[in-house]
């Protein structure tokens, strides 16, 4: 019997082994895999934009932590490890949960060269950005391209800088998608209370 157990042990173990290799190489390929499609100069050039976008506020930065825990700052790299993390336990809300990189979203600012499957491409460019540029100036640029000056005034009739954190944190959920949130303002509510109750 213990060597039932053995076997299956071994057997377990090896599984765990080739998923984790098999997860290491496709990472590895994707992160290089930029360079057959961009050159180093145009993608420090993007990232160079990405870093001249304007700091956001504390209280912006205080109100993302809140609305999205763990997020901010994330790399490719642990973003990988924490959905592969979630998907061997079984985590699927976590799954879901660490699936953030601000790079990712930044990507928005390069023309896709790469065929296929978006995501995958998303994944390569931002490989390519996070090598030239930072997570952090990455949100920063995301969100100053959303026009929050124009959002604050609508919402709160106050400059972007003069917003405390609590407003900070309903501009970040609206930011998500404001058309959805002005239709459905119980929803807005709800999420907002359920923000503020885990403070």
């Amino acid at each position: 019997m213990h060597k039932v157990f053995k076997v299956i042990g071994g057997g377990l173990g090896a599984i765990l082994f080739l998923f984790l290799a098999i997860i290491g190489a496709t990472y590895w390929f994707l992160t290089t895999k930029w360079k057959d499609h961009y050159s180093e100069v145009e993608m420090r050039q993007v990232a160079d934009t990405i870093s001249m976008a304007p700091a956001m506020t504390a209280n912006f930065y205080a109100a993302y932590d809140r609305v999205y825990p763990n997020h901010r700052g994330k790399s490719l790299n642990q973003m990988s490890w924490d959905i592969s993390l979630a998907v061997i336990t079984g985590d699927e809300y976590n799954s879901l949960a660490t699936k953030h990189c601000s790079c990712i979203i930044a990507t928005r600012g390069l023309k896709n060269r790469i065929s296929g499957y978006h995501s995958w491409a998303a994944f390569m460019l931002a490989s390519g950005l996070e090598e030239f540029t930072t997570e952090e100036k990455c949100l920063d640029f995301i969100y100053s391209r959303l026009q929050l000056e124009e959002y604050s005034m609508k919402y709160f009739q106050a400059q972007p800088k003069d917003l405390t954190v609590d407003e900070n944190m309903e501009l970040v959920v609206r930011m998500y998608s404001p058309r959805y949130y002005e239709e459905m303002p119980e929803l807005l509510t709800e999420k907002m209370a359920a923000l503020r109750s885990n403070l």
